[in-house]
Protein backbone atom coordinates (compact mmCIF):
# COMPACT_ATOMS: atom_id res chain seq x y z
CA UNK A 1 0.00 0.00 0.00
CA UNK A 2 1.02 3.34 -0.94
CA UNK A 3 0.31 6.48 1.39
CA UNK A 4 0.55 9.95 0.63
CA UNK A 5 2.68 12.17 3.53
CA UNK A 6 -0.34 13.52 5.62
CA UNK A 7 -1.29 9.73 6.13
CA UNK A 8 2.88 8.10 7.13
CA UNK A 9 2.60 10.73 9.67
CA UNK A 10 -1.13 9.91 10.71
CA UNK A 11 -0.20 6.17 10.37
CA UNK A 12 3.28 6.88 12.43
CA UNK A 13 1.11 8.41 15.66
CA UNK A 14 -1.22 5.40 15.79
CA UNK A 15 1.89 3.38 15.32
CA UNK A 16 2.86 4.95 18.49
CA UNK A 17 0.05 4.51 20.43
CA UNK A 18 0.33 0.77 19.35
CA UNK A 19 3.24 0.75 21.80
CA UNK A 20 2.35 2.54 24.36
CA UNK A 21 -0.98 0.08 25.04
CA UNK A 22 1.47 -2.73 24.62
CA UNK A 23 0.28 -3.61 21.68
CA UNK A 24 3.38 -4.11 19.59
CA UNK A 25 7.17 -3.85 20.64
CA UNK A 26 8.85 -0.62 19.45
CA UNK A 27 11.11 -2.84 17.40
CA UNK A 28 7.82 -3.80 15.73
CA UNK A 29 6.52 -0.84 15.41
CA UNK A 30 9.75 0.50 13.39
CA UNK A 31 9.97 -2.64 11.28
CA UNK A 32 5.89 -2.19 10.13
CA UNK A 33 6.86 2.10 9.75
CA UNK A 34 9.99 1.27 7.42
CA UNK A 35 7.57 -0.37 4.70
CA UNK A 36 6.30 2.88 4.47
CA UNK A 37 8.90 5.04 5.20
CA UNK A 38 8.44 6.16 8.13
CA UNK A 39 9.38 5.91 11.93
CA UNK A 40 8.37 6.47 15.00
CA UNK A 41 7.59 10.50 16.53
CA UNK A 42 10.58 12.02 17.78
CA UNK A 43 8.71 14.56 18.81
CA UNK A 44 9.91 17.50 16.67
CA UNK A 45 6.93 16.49 14.23
CA UNK A 46 4.59 18.06 16.78
CA UNK A 47 6.55 21.00 17.42
CA UNK A 48 5.98 21.95 12.95
CA UNK A 49 2.53 23.15 14.19
CA UNK A 50 3.40 25.10 16.94
CA UNK A 51 6.56 26.65 14.62
CA UNK A 52 3.26 27.21 11.64
CA UNK A 53 1.37 28.91 14.53
CA UNK A 54 4.68 31.14 15.50
CA UNK A 55 5.80 32.00 12.58
CA UNK A 56 1.81 33.22 11.74
CA UNK A 57 1.64 35.20 14.92
CA UNK A 58 4.92 36.64 13.82
CA UNK A 59 3.75 37.38 10.91
CA UNK A 60 0.50 39.24 12.32
CA UNK A 61 2.72 41.13 14.86
CA UNK A 62 4.64 42.31 11.81
CA UNK A 63 1.66 43.65 9.78
CA UNK A 64 -0.08 45.40 12.40
CA UNK A 65 3.56 47.18 12.95
CA UNK A 66 3.58 47.90 9.59
CA UNK A 67 0.07 48.85 9.51
CA UNK A 68 1.05 51.65 12.38
CA UNK A 69 3.74 52.58 10.30
CA UNK A 70 1.58 53.34 7.22
CA UNK A 71 -1.35 55.23 8.53
CA UNK A 72 1.66 57.80 9.78
CA UNK A 73 3.76 57.65 6.61
CA UNK A 74 3.27 60.85 5.46
CA UNK A 75 3.37 62.85 8.91
CA UNK A 76 6.63 60.84 9.38
CA UNK A 77 10.15 62.45 8.06
CA UNK A 78 11.86 60.88 4.91
CA UNK A 79 14.95 59.86 6.71
CA UNK A 80 13.33 58.39 9.70
CA UNK A 81 11.03 56.29 7.66
CA UNK A 82 14.63 55.04 6.11
CA UNK A 83 15.95 54.36 9.88
CA UNK A 84 12.57 52.55 10.83
CA UNK A 85 12.72 50.30 7.90
CA UNK A 86 16.21 49.52 8.62
CA UNK A 87 15.67 48.95 11.99
CA UNK A 88 12.64 46.59 11.49
CA UNK A 89 14.75 44.39 9.01
CA UNK A 90 18.21 44.31 10.75
CA UNK A 91 16.25 43.67 14.26
CA UNK A 92 14.10 40.89 13.32
CA UNK A 93 16.85 39.01 11.28
CA UNK A 94 19.75 39.76 13.91
CA UNK A 95 17.25 38.25 16.39
CA UNK A 96 16.95 35.35 13.67
CA UNK A 97 20.41 34.53 13.40
CA UNK A 98 21.03 35.48 16.71
CA UNK A 99 18.93 32.31 17.79
CA UNK A 100 20.06 30.24 14.83
CA UNK A 101 23.32 30.47 16.32
CA UNK A 102 22.95 29.47 19.81
CA UNK A 103 20.52 26.04 18.27
CA UNK A 104 17.43 27.76 18.54
CA UNK A 105 16.67 26.65 15.11
CA UNK A 106 12.66 27.21 15.62
CA UNK A 107 12.84 30.30 16.85
CA UNK A 108 16.01 31.35 14.62
CA UNK A 109 13.55 30.16 11.46
CA UNK A 110 10.48 32.16 12.91
CA UNK A 111 12.16 35.62 13.24
CA UNK A 112 14.15 35.07 9.96
CA UNK A 113 10.54 34.54 7.99
CA UNK A 114 9.57 37.90 9.92
CA UNK A 115 12.80 39.28 8.88
CA UNK A 116 12.29 38.45 5.15
CA UNK A 117 9.11 39.95 5.25
CA UNK A 118 9.98 43.11 6.30
CA UNK A 119 13.36 43.00 3.78
CA UNK A 120 10.88 42.73 1.25
CA UNK A 121 8.68 45.46 2.55
CA UNK A 122 11.88 47.90 3.07
CA UNK A 123 12.70 47.52 -0.39
CA UNK A 124 9.16 48.60 -1.92
CA UNK A 125 8.95 51.53 0.64
CA UNK A 126 12.24 52.91 0.03
CA UNK A 127 12.06 52.78 -3.24
CA UNK A 128 8.72 54.67 -3.26
CA UNK A 129 10.34 57.37 -1.19
CA UNK A 130 12.69 57.83 -3.57
CA UNK A 131 10.86 56.90 -6.55
CA UNK A 132 13.41 54.36 -7.56
CA UNK A 133 13.46 52.24 -10.54
CA UNK A 134 10.61 52.33 -13.23
CA UNK A 135 9.52 48.52 -12.92
CA UNK A 136 7.66 47.31 -9.89
CA UNK A 137 9.04 43.59 -10.38
CA UNK A 138 12.52 44.57 -10.26
CA UNK A 139 11.40 44.97 -6.19
CA UNK A 140 10.12 41.68 -6.63
CA UNK A 141 13.22 40.29 -7.90
CA UNK A 142 15.72 41.76 -5.45
CA UNK A 143 13.44 40.45 -2.23
CA UNK A 144 12.94 36.75 -3.97
CA UNK A 145 17.35 36.75 -4.64
CA UNK A 146 17.74 38.59 -0.59
CA UNK A 147 15.57 35.40 0.76
CA UNK A 148 17.07 32.70 -0.89
CA UNK A 149 20.24 32.54 0.69
CA UNK A 150 18.77 32.68 4.16
CA UNK A 151 16.15 29.50 3.14
CA UNK A 152 19.16 27.45 2.32
CA UNK A 153 21.22 28.32 4.95
CA UNK A 154 17.99 27.49 7.69
CA UNK A 155 16.95 24.89 5.35
CA UNK A 156 13.17 26.17 6.25
CA UNK A 157 11.01 24.86 4.28
CA UNK A 158 8.38 28.64 5.43
CA UNK A 159 11.41 30.70 3.84
CA UNK A 160 11.68 28.75 0.57
CA UNK A 161 8.14 28.41 -0.19
CA UNK A 162 8.23 32.39 0.29
CA UNK A 163 11.17 32.70 -2.20
CA UNK A 164 9.20 30.36 -4.32
CA UNK A 165 6.07 32.57 -4.35
CA UNK A 166 8.21 35.91 -4.65
CA UNK A 167 10.25 34.43 -7.53
CA UNK A 168 7.03 32.96 -9.51
CA UNK A 169 5.24 36.61 -9.07
CA UNK A 170 8.11 38.05 -10.52
CA UNK A 171 8.42 35.68 -13.33
CA UNK A 172 4.50 36.66 -14.18
CA UNK A 173 4.95 40.28 -14.08
CA UNK A 174 8.41 40.68 -15.72
CA UNK A 175 6.68 38.58 -18.79
CA UNK A 176 3.25 39.93 -18.77
CA UNK A 177 4.98 43.72 -19.34
CA UNK A 178 7.19 41.79 -22.11
CA UNK A 179 10.84 41.37 -20.27
CA UNK A 180 12.60 38.03 -20.77
CA UNK A 181 12.97 36.46 -17.09
CA UNK A 182 16.13 35.01 -17.97
CA UNK A 183 17.46 34.11 -14.27
CA UNK A 184 14.05 32.24 -13.15
CA UNK A 185 16.44 28.83 -13.53
CA UNK A 186 18.31 29.81 -11.31
CA UNK A 187 15.60 29.96 -8.72
CA UNK A 188 14.00 26.54 -10.16
CA UNK A 189 17.76 24.60 -9.52
CA UNK A 190 17.66 26.37 -5.97
CA UNK A 191 14.51 24.71 -4.79
CA UNK A 192 15.39 20.90 -6.12
CA UNK A 193 18.59 21.24 -4.46
CA UNK A 194 16.98 22.06 -1.66
CA UNK A 195 14.48 19.34 -1.77
CA UNK A 196 16.90 16.75 -2.93
CA UNK A 197 19.74 17.24 -1.11
CA UNK A 198 19.31 19.66 2.18
CA UNK A 199 15.53 18.51 3.70
CA UNK A 200 13.08 16.51 2.49
CA UNK A 201 9.88 18.68 1.48
CA UNK A 202 7.16 17.52 -1.13
CA UNK A 203 5.96 21.06 -1.21
CA UNK A 204 9.38 22.48 -2.44
CA UNK A 205 9.77 19.68 -5.15
CA UNK A 206 6.38 20.32 -6.48
CA UNK A 207 7.18 24.02 -6.52
CA UNK A 208 10.07 23.34 -8.42
CA UNK A 209 8.08 21.35 -10.95
CA UNK A 210 5.85 24.05 -11.23
CA UNK A 211 8.39 26.30 -11.39
CA UNK A 212 10.02 24.58 -14.39
CA UNK A 213 6.44 24.34 -16.12
CA UNK A 214 5.82 27.84 -16.23
CA UNK A 215 9.45 28.60 -17.42
CA UNK A 216 9.19 26.10 -20.55
CA UNK A 217 6.01 27.61 -21.34
CA UNK A 218 7.18 31.00 -21.15
CA UNK A 219 10.10 29.60 -23.39
CA UNK A 220 7.31 28.46 -26.34
CA UNK A 221 5.49 31.64 -25.87
CA UNK A 222 8.86 33.59 -26.31
CA UNK A 223 9.76 31.74 -29.58
CA UNK A 224 6.37 31.70 -30.52
CA UNK A 225 6.53 35.51 -31.04
CA UNK A 226 10.11 35.21 -32.55
CA UNK A 227 12.48 36.23 -29.34
CA UNK A 228 11.35 39.62 -29.28
CA UNK A 229 8.01 39.31 -27.17
CA UNK A 230 5.86 36.88 -26.08
CA UNK A 231 2.68 35.54 -27.40
CA UNK A 232 0.67 33.25 -26.68
CA UNK A 233 -1.39 30.47 -28.66
CA UNK A 234 -2.62 27.17 -28.52
CA UNK A 235 0.57 25.63 -29.20
CA UNK A 236 0.97 26.20 -24.91
CA UNK A 237 -1.82 23.87 -24.95
CA UNK A 238 -0.30 21.07 -26.57
CA UNK A 239 2.97 21.73 -24.99
CA UNK A 240 1.51 21.63 -21.67
CA UNK A 241 -0.29 18.06 -22.16
CA UNK A 242 2.65 16.63 -23.00
CA UNK A 243 5.13 18.12 -20.51
CA UNK A 244 2.18 16.32 -18.12
CA UNK A 245 2.45 13.21 -19.58
CA UNK A 246 6.32 13.32 -19.23
CA UNK A 247 6.60 14.29 -15.48
CA UNK A 248 3.72 11.04 -14.84
CA UNK A 249 6.05 9.39 -15.99
CA UNK A 250 9.03 10.58 -14.52
CA UNK A 251 6.99 10.35 -11.26
CA UNK A 252 6.05 6.82 -12.04
CA UNK A 253 9.86 5.98 -12.52
CA UNK A 254 10.88 7.53 -9.16
CA UNK A 255 8.48 5.03 -7.59
CA UNK A 256 9.34 2.35 -9.43
CA UNK A 257 13.45 2.16 -9.08
CA UNK A 258 14.30 4.27 -6.38
CA UNK A 259 15.17 2.79 -2.94
CA UNK A 260 15.12 6.30 -1.30
CA UNK A 261 11.67 6.10 0.60
CA UNK A 262 11.57 9.80 0.29
CA UNK A 263 12.26 9.85 -3.67
CA UNK A 264 8.95 7.00 -3.84
CA UNK A 265 6.84 9.94 -1.83
CA UNK A 266 8.06 12.53 -4.44
CA UNK A 267 7.39 10.30 -7.40
CA UNK A 268 3.60 9.23 -5.97
CA UNK A 269 3.02 12.79 -5.04
CA UNK A 270 4.11 14.05 -8.34
CA UNK A 271 2.14 12.05 -10.43
CA UNK A 272 -1.26 11.81 -8.36
CA UNK A 273 -1.39 16.02 -9.03
CA UNK A 274 -0.40 15.77 -12.26
CA UNK A 275 -3.33 13.05 -12.78
CA UNK A 276 -5.39 15.54 -10.83
CA UNK A 277 -4.31 18.55 -12.56
CA UNK A 278 -4.67 16.56 -15.76
CA UNK A 279 -8.31 14.99 -15.24
CA UNK A 280 -9.24 18.54 -14.19
CA UNK A 281 -7.80 19.61 -17.66
CA UNK A 282 -9.91 16.81 -19.63
CA UNK A 283 -12.99 18.22 -17.68
CA UNK A 284 -12.72 21.45 -19.65
CA UNK A 285 -12.45 19.55 -22.81
CA UNK A 286 -15.21 17.07 -22.20
CA UNK A 287 -17.63 20.42 -23.73
CA UNK A 288 -17.67 21.10 -27.61
CA UNK A 289 -16.68 24.70 -27.41
CA UNK A 290 -12.85 24.60 -26.15
CA UNK A 291 -12.25 22.08 -29.25
CA UNK A 292 -13.95 24.22 -31.36
CA UNK A 293 -11.48 27.58 -30.43
CA UNK A 294 -8.56 25.15 -30.34
CA UNK A 295 -9.36 24.16 -33.97
CA UNK A 296 -10.37 27.67 -35.05
CA UNK A 297 -7.10 29.29 -33.43
CA UNK A 298 -4.25 30.59 -35.77
CA UNK A 299 -1.81 27.47 -35.51
CA UNK A 300 2.25 29.39 -36.16
CA UNK A 301 3.88 26.20 -35.32
CA UNK A 302 2.38 23.65 -36.62
CA UNK A 303 5.12 21.58 -37.71
CA UNK A 304 6.80 21.98 -34.15
CA UNK A 305 3.74 20.83 -32.79
CA UNK A 306 4.23 17.50 -34.59
CA UNK A 307 7.53 17.02 -33.84
CA UNK A 308 7.12 17.67 -29.96
CA UNK A 309 4.38 14.52 -30.49
CA UNK A 310 6.60 12.21 -31.93
CA UNK A 311 8.93 13.77 -29.72
CA UNK A 312 7.22 13.05 -26.61
CA UNK A 313 6.24 9.29 -27.63
CA UNK A 314 9.81 8.77 -27.83
CA UNK A 315 10.89 10.04 -24.12
CA UNK A 316 8.06 7.82 -22.92
CA UNK A 317 9.17 5.13 -24.79
CA UNK A 318 12.52 5.45 -23.28
CA UNK A 319 11.52 5.98 -19.96
CA UNK A 320 9.25 2.91 -19.82
CA UNK A 321 12.47 0.96 -21.26
CA UNK A 322 15.15 2.09 -18.68
CA UNK A 323 11.99 1.43 -16.20
CA UNK A 324 11.27 -2.19 -17.06
CA UNK A 325 14.76 -2.77 -17.76
CA UNK A 326 15.94 -2.11 -13.99
CA UNK A 327 13.35 -4.45 -12.70
CA UNK A 328 14.34 -6.83 -15.49
CA UNK A 329 10.39 -7.52 -15.90
CA UNK A 330 10.23 -10.88 -17.99
CA UNK A 331 6.18 -10.60 -18.83
CA UNK A 332 4.46 -11.25 -21.89
CA UNK A 333 2.67 -9.25 -24.39
CA UNK A 334 -0.22 -9.17 -22.35
CA UNK A 335 1.38 -8.44 -19.22
CA UNK A 336 3.22 -4.91 -21.15
CA UNK A 337 0.22 -3.94 -22.19
CA UNK A 338 -1.36 -4.27 -18.42
CA UNK A 339 1.06 -2.71 -16.58
CA UNK A 340 1.65 0.04 -19.18
CA UNK A 341 -2.23 0.60 -19.84
CA UNK A 342 -2.05 4.40 -18.44
CA UNK A 343 0.80 5.60 -20.64
CA UNK A 344 -0.96 3.65 -23.49
CA UNK A 345 -4.11 5.27 -22.67
CA UNK A 346 -2.98 9.00 -21.93
CA UNK A 347 -0.46 9.06 -24.76
CA UNK A 348 -2.68 7.77 -26.84
CA UNK A 349 -5.74 10.48 -26.25
CA UNK A 350 -2.80 12.83 -26.26
CA UNK A 351 -1.66 11.62 -30.05
CA UNK A 352 -4.85 11.41 -31.52
CA UNK A 353 -6.43 14.62 -30.38
CA UNK A 354 -3.51 16.62 -31.09
CA UNK A 355 -4.12 14.83 -34.64
CA UNK A 356 -7.67 15.99 -35.00
CA UNK A 357 -6.99 19.19 -34.17
CA UNK A 358 -4.26 19.88 -36.47
CA UNK A 359 -5.50 18.31 -39.28
CA UNK A 360 -9.70 18.87 -38.61
CA UNK A 361 -10.45 15.98 -41.11
CA UNK A 362 -14.63 16.79 -41.17
CA UNK A 363 -16.94 19.50 -40.14
CA UNK A 364 -18.17 17.88 -36.69
CA UNK A 365 -14.76 17.35 -35.67
CA UNK A 366 -15.39 19.49 -32.08
CA UNK A 367 -18.49 17.11 -31.70
CA UNK A 368 -16.09 14.20 -32.17
CA UNK A 369 -13.15 15.29 -30.02
CA UNK A 370 -16.09 16.03 -27.49
CA UNK A 371 -17.00 12.42 -27.14
CA UNK A 372 -13.72 10.98 -27.61
CA UNK A 373 -13.06 13.49 -24.11
CA UNK A 374 -16.05 11.90 -22.43
CA UNK A 375 -15.17 8.28 -22.90
CA UNK A 376 -11.66 8.87 -22.31
CA UNK A 377 -12.81 10.46 -18.89
CA UNK A 378 -14.89 7.14 -18.34
CA UNK A 379 -12.21 5.14 -19.14
CA UNK A 380 -9.77 7.30 -17.05
CA UNK A 381 -12.39 6.76 -13.80
CA UNK A 382 -12.64 2.73 -14.61
CA UNK A 383 -8.74 2.57 -14.46
CA UNK A 384 -8.15 4.49 -11.52
CA UNK A 385 -10.98 2.31 -9.34
CA UNK A 386 -8.80 -1.04 -10.84
CA UNK A 387 -5.65 0.67 -9.52
CA UNK A 388 -7.25 1.39 -6.27
CA UNK A 389 -8.65 -1.98 -5.76
CA UNK A 390 -5.21 -3.96 -6.70
CA UNK A 391 -2.33 -1.62 -5.41
CA UNK A 392 -5.34 -0.39 -2.05
CA UNK A 393 -4.50 2.84 -3.21
CA UNK A 394 -7.61 4.93 -1.80
CA UNK A 395 -7.11 8.24 -2.92
CA UNK A 396 -7.46 6.65 -6.91
CA UNK A 397 -10.45 5.00 -5.65
CA UNK A 398 -12.35 8.21 -4.26
CA UNK A 399 -10.68 10.24 -7.67
CA UNK A 400 -12.14 7.67 -10.07
CA UNK A 401 -15.36 7.84 -8.63
CA UNK A 402 -15.45 11.92 -8.43
CA UNK A 403 -14.40 11.94 -12.21
CA UNK A 404 -17.47 9.20 -13.25
CA UNK A 405 -19.66 11.92 -11.30
CA UNK A 406 -18.62 14.89 -12.36
CA UNK A 407 -18.64 13.59 -16.31
CA UNK A 408 -21.81 12.70 -15.50
CA UNK A 409 -23.11 15.72 -14.16
CA UNK A 410 -20.89 17.99 -16.44
CA UNK A 411 -23.12 15.93 -19.32
CA UNK A 412 -26.75 16.70 -17.77
CA UNK A 413 -25.93 20.22 -18.46
CA UNK A 414 -24.23 20.00 -22.00
CA UNK A 415 -26.21 17.29 -23.77
CA UNK A 416 -24.09 14.98 -26.25
CA UNK A 417 -27.00 14.25 -28.54
CA UNK A 418 -30.81 13.74 -27.42
CA UNK A 419 -32.32 13.08 -23.64
CA UNK A 420 -32.04 9.47 -24.76
CA UNK A 421 -28.01 10.05 -25.51
CA UNK A 422 -27.71 11.34 -21.60
CA UNK A 423 -30.01 8.60 -19.84
CA UNK A 424 -27.59 6.04 -21.39
CA UNK A 425 -24.77 7.81 -20.12
CA UNK A 426 -26.35 7.73 -16.80
CA UNK A 427 -26.99 4.46 -16.89
CA UNK A 428 -23.38 3.65 -18.22
CA UNK A 429 -22.21 5.53 -14.89
CA UNK A 430 -24.80 4.08 -12.82
CA UNK A 431 -23.65 0.59 -14.01
CA UNK A 432 -19.81 0.96 -13.53
CA UNK A 433 -20.42 2.61 -10.32
CA UNK A 434 -22.56 -0.84 -9.11
CA UNK A 435 -19.68 -2.79 -10.50
CA UNK A 436 -16.87 -0.65 -8.78
CA UNK A 437 -18.58 -1.17 -4.99
CA UNK A 438 -19.39 -4.85 -6.11
CA UNK A 439 -15.21 -5.22 -6.88
CA UNK A 440 -14.29 -3.91 -4.04
CA UNK A 441 -16.22 -5.85 -1.84
CA UNK A 442 -15.62 -9.24 -3.76
CA UNK A 443 -11.33 -7.63 -3.93
CA UNK A 444 -11.42 -7.46 0.26
CA UNK A 445 -13.69 -10.48 0.87
CA UNK A 446 -11.21 -12.27 -1.03
CA UNK A 447 -8.32 -10.23 0.31
CA UNK A 448 -9.36 -11.08 3.46
CA UNK A 449 -10.13 -14.87 2.98
CA UNK A 450 -6.29 -15.63 1.50
CA UNK A 451 -4.67 -14.13 4.89
CA UNK A 452 -7.21 -16.39 6.96
CA UNK A 453 -6.39 -19.30 5.05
Amino acid sequence: MKLIQLLKRELAFEANRWVDKGLVSKEQAQTILKLYGTVLPTGEERSIGYSILLSLAALFMGLAVVEILAANWDEIPRVLRIILLIALTVGTNGIGIRSMLRKKENLGRVWLFVGAIFYGISIMLIAESYQLGEHFSDGVYWWALGVLPLALWTRSVLIMFLTFVLALSWLLIDSSNGFFPASFPFFITAFFWFSLKQRQSILIFLSGVMGTFFWLELLLAWGLGKGVQFEHGPEQVVFLGGLFLIAHEIGRFLEEVSTQHWLRSYGLAMRLWEIRVGLIGLLILSFEEPWKMLIDAHWTAGPFMRFWVVLICVVLGLIVYFADRHWAFSEDAGGVLKRHVSTLGFSGFFVLSTFLVLTSPVDNTPVLLQCITNLFLVFAGIWLIVRAVHDTLTHYYYLGIGILILTAFFRYFDLIGDYLGASVLFLVCAAILFGAARYWRHHIVTTASGESG
